[in-house]
Formats: structure tokens, C-alpha cells, sequence
């Protein structure tokens, strides 16, 4: 298809987890050639992620097998691409850095987005747990901004509908919601076609 072969290439890795695979999917269907750099499927490995590798594989995904602490593989298949998009889920967040770094080496990638996929770190103040989180997102910010490698920051505000089933609970009967905070914050809770969504 005239143009297809201009589109970048985009690698993605944590395309086989929750967020990731949509992600995958809407390049593939956006028509870049779409590489995902995921952990080797073993005897042991989920039937889902078997399911998923088969689903990829399907569409014209190329997987490219590896573990985030082969530097050299990783910077060799980033020289084939020119967009790396992470969705890993928070326990490998700081396992970034490593991308950062062969993203440095390799010298070519046009634009990074790290995995934020949430609130906007560097302009909230919340509770200490929720604190310790986003001082992990605050880490990657930095040593991307250090290294001067292209980046976009996606910040999503948490996706609500993430979040909500869990800290509001709209499924069970109850008189008060208890939302932590000194009282200031002003927002409005919708309840739309069983869409949640907090605006602050």
C-alpha cells in the first residue's frame, strides 16, 4: 500500500500485559510494522499469553523474545525502529531505565513513551503509599529528561474506570463514599452508561 512503508516502526514492550495489548493492537491497526519485545514463552507460561503471542503472530506482529537485561539484543532491535512505546506494569517500572539507556546507545529512536498511563506525577500531592508510587515514575522522568532522548509523558489522570470499582465501589450499597483529601479539591462524580469518571 502506497505510504504504508513511511510509517514508523514501532516496538513496544509490555505488549503482552493488560494495556499493552491493546496498544499493540491499535498500531498494528493504524498500519506501522509493529515489533513487541516480550519475555520467552516457556512450558510454564500461561495459556493466555500463548493465546496472545498466537493473536499477534496472526496480524503481523513480530515478537522478538528477550528479557530486559539484554542490553545489546535490545539495542540492536531498536536500531530496526523508530518509535518505543513501554506499557510495563508497575514491578518491572524501574526496569525502564534499562530501555533509557539502550535507547541512548543506540542514538536513532524519534520518540519514547515511557509507561505513565496515569496521574501527573510531578504536579500531585498524594497520601505516602500512593507517594512511593509516583517517586518511581518520578526516577524514569529524570533519567530520560538527563539522557536527552525524545520522549512524550502520557498522563491519563489514572483512567478512572481503572480505578473506580475498587475505591468507590459503585456495585455496593452504601450511603458515603469516603475520598481522601483536606476538602479542598472540587470535582463531580458521573455515572453515565456505567462510565465512571472523576473530573477534578
Amino acid at each position: 500500500m502506497e505510504g504504508e512503508n513511511t510509517k514508523p516502526k514501532i516496538l513496544i514492550f509490555g505488549g503482552t500485559g493488560y494495556f499493552g495489548k491493546y496498544m499493540v493492537k491499535a498500531s498494528v491497526s493504524s498500519g506501522h510494522k509493529t515489533f513487541v519485545y516480550a519475555r520467552p514463552v516457556t512450558k510454564n507460561s500461561r495459556p493466555s499469553k500463548l493465546e496472545i503471542h498466537k493473536e499477534f503472530q496472526g496480524i503481523g506482529v513480530t515478537i522478538i523474545e528477550g528479557e530486559l537485561d539484554e542490553h545489546e539484543k535490545i539495542v540492536s532491535i531498536l536500531k530496526e525502529v523508530d518509535v518505543v512505546i513501554s506499557t510495563v506494569a508497575y514491578p518491572q517500572f524501574l526496569d525502564q531505565l534499562k530501555i533509557v539507556h539502550a535507547i541512548k546507545v543506540a542514538g536513532n529512536i524519534k520518540r519514547f513513551l515511557p509507561s505513565e498511563f496515569g496521574c501527573e506525577e510531578d504536579r500531585v500531592r498524594p497520601l505516602p503509599p500512593f507517594e512511593a508510587y509516583l517517586e518511581k515514575k518520578r526516577i524514569v522522568r529524570r533519567a530520560i529528561e538527563a539522557v536527552e532522548i525524545p520522549y512524550t509523558f502520557v498522563s491519563a489522570n489514572c483512567y478512572g474506570a481503572y480505578f473506580v470499582n475498587v475505591l468507590l465501589r459503585p456495585f455496593e450499597p452504601h450511603d458515603d463514599v469516603v475520598v481522601y483529601g483536606n476538602g479542598e479539591a472540587k470535582g463531580t462524580y458521573t455515572f453515565p452508561m456505567h462510565k465512571y469518571m472523576f473530573t477534578p
